[in-house]
């Protein structure tokens, strides 16, 4: 593996690297600490935690948290080949998504982890509680035109609101290539 890694991997490229479930933040923290630049997508989620006390398990009431986007993998910005052995024996890390072909690991565009981040930054991974999600809906009736966000260059879709589907989705309709579609999304993209 090492001299696929010095002969067929470009150098200054985003790449993937599995890392133990549950401890991305560690396994983060680890590869920042020996001075990497590495970027772990989150977003919100409604999640349930379960205690344990006296082998009876409990489940506590439903949270708004931000979680992994991509449970067990980060994106690590490799400079020069020089770095992977650093990578790979760095706690956590796993190893590296690789081609199955030649073994080398496989590359993300940069402009794919850009629009992640973008998205981060507009809010699309917020926490919004459930009242102000919908608030934000709450001047829509069902057959109301509304705008959904969309990522790169479509921007805002214009679509019908058709009612709620859950605590975090609605439903709305699309006409995209001269059909309608009915399409849950996030509450968090949708507006008036």
């Amino acid at each position: 593996m090492d001299s696929v890694l010095r002969k067929e991997v470009p150098e200054g490229r985003w790449h993937v690297v599995q890392v133990n479930a549950k401890r991305e933040t560690w396994a983060m923290q680890n590869l920042q600490g020996h001075g990497h630049e590495v970027y772990l997508p989150t977003v919100r989620k409604t999640v349930r935690d379960v205690i344990q006390r006296r082998g009876r398990r409990k489940s506590l009431a439903p949270t708004l948290a931000m979680v992994p986007a991509f449970p067990g993998y980060l994106f690590v910005f490799v400079r020069a080949a020089r770095e992977w052995p650093s990578i790979l024996t760095t706690h956590g890390v796993k190893g590296a998504i690789s081609t199955a072909a030649s073994g080398a690991p496989s590359c993300v565009p940069t402009r794919e982890v850009e629009a992640l981040k973008a998205a981060e930054e507009k809010g699309l991974n917020e926490l919004m509680s459930e009242a102000e999600l919908d608030a934000r809906l709450a001047q829509l009736d069902e057959g109301d035109p509304c705008r959904v966000q969309m990522d790169g260059a479509l921007g805002w879709l214009r679509a019908v609101y058709a009612g709620p589907v859950d605590d975090e989705r609605c439903a709305v309709l699309v006409s995209l290539c001269g059909r309608d579609s009915r399409v849950p999304i996030s509450k968090a993209r949708v507006s008036a």
